[in-house]
């Protein structure tokens, strides 16, 4: 699904918005080149998986080690776009999203610890989110 904007920044590093909420680059499948930003308050469900989104309807693709992946609404992409056609009726449509360590260098780690069940996401936040903030 299209949003604003063609590409990706080559700039990944998550920045804030004005209203303090952080950013997040995101794919549909780990090799695919769409990718799209989206807010960290928009994804929910992180969690490590070789099955890429699609699956339900034959597209899910097999990744050769586990990567991070979170649910959003497939209309929650704020710049570039993903993979997801809305074929199959209209939006939103909550879809799966892969985030890989490439496109979220700064900040990775804590995504990563958000998929930890150890962790709750809000103190793991608090600890982790100068990662976020813009240099």
């Amino acid at each position: 699904m299209k949003s604003a904007g063609s590409t990706a920044s080559s700039n990944k590093s998550a920045p804030t918005s004005e209203d303090g909420d952080l950013f997040v680059w995101v794919r549909r499948h780990w090799n695919d080149h769409r990718i799209g930003k989206v807010r960290l308050s928009d994804l929910s469900g992180f969690h490590w998986s070789q099955f890429s989104g699609g699956q339900i309807y034959g597209f899910g693709r097999v990744a050769p080690q586990p990567f991070l992946h979170a649910y959003m609404l497939c209309t929650q992409v704020i710049e570039g776009e993903i993979s997801h056609t809305c074929r199959h009726g209209p939006p939103p449509h909550r879809i799966k999203v892969c985030m890989t360590k490439k496109d979220n260098r700064r900040g990775f780690e804590f995504l990563a610890m958000l998929a930890d069940p150890e962790h709750s996401r809000r103190s793991v936040f608090r600890k982790h989110q100068d990662r976020f903030r813009p240099e």
